[in-house]
């Protein structure tokens, strides 16, 4: 009764939390909001014929709030285009992770291989209810050995399903 490769290991697809989002996009806004405000300061304590490259100090702080704008957009594009491409399955034999937008990795990991499964919660994990498992397996060096899986809402229930 030979199975074959894939014969009773059906997967669903899973995504990560959307609050994971949030917390990728928070060190990203949160500098582009120290730009903001320092740039935006340093335009409104400039002296009155300030100029720099033939802009006026009057011209400084929408060319900031721009800039901050513009960054803030692009960062959340590469953040829910990373999302989007993050996901994962749980199989009878093995649990296989994807991401990558351009360079895609695909990680399968049979449950025989998992030596331990830990989380780690930042603070702003915590408030947003979420956690980041890492999942360790046989290998040769403790960084090859790893997998972080981000944003997972039920830590507990996953691992018990693991």
């Amino acid at each position: 009764m030979g199975d074959a490769a894939g014969e009773g290991n059906s997967k669903v697809v899973r995504h990560l939390d959307p609050k994971v989002r949030i917390i990728w996009l928070f060190p990203t806004a949160t500098a582009l909001l120290m730009f903001l405000l320092v740039g935006g300061t340093g335009s409104i304590l400039a002296p009155g014929d300030f100029s720099i490259l033939g802009i006026s100090k009057q011209g400084v702080l929408p060319i900031v709030a721009a800039i901050a704008l513009i960054g803030w957009a692009a960062a959340y594009i590469w953040i829910k285009l990373t999302f989007d491409h993050f996901t994962y399955e749980l199989g009878e034999r093995d649990i296989v992770i994807r991401e990558g937008l351009f360079t895609r990795k695909t990680t399968v990991i049979p449950y025989v291989m998992i030596q331990d499964i830990s989380s780690e919660r930042t603070p702003l994990e915590r408030f947003f209810g979420l956690a980041t498992l890492e999942i360790e397996t046989a290998g040769s060096s403790r960084i090859a050995s790893e997998t972080l899986l981000p944003g997972i809402a039920n830590k507990d229930a996953l691992i018990a399903e693991i």
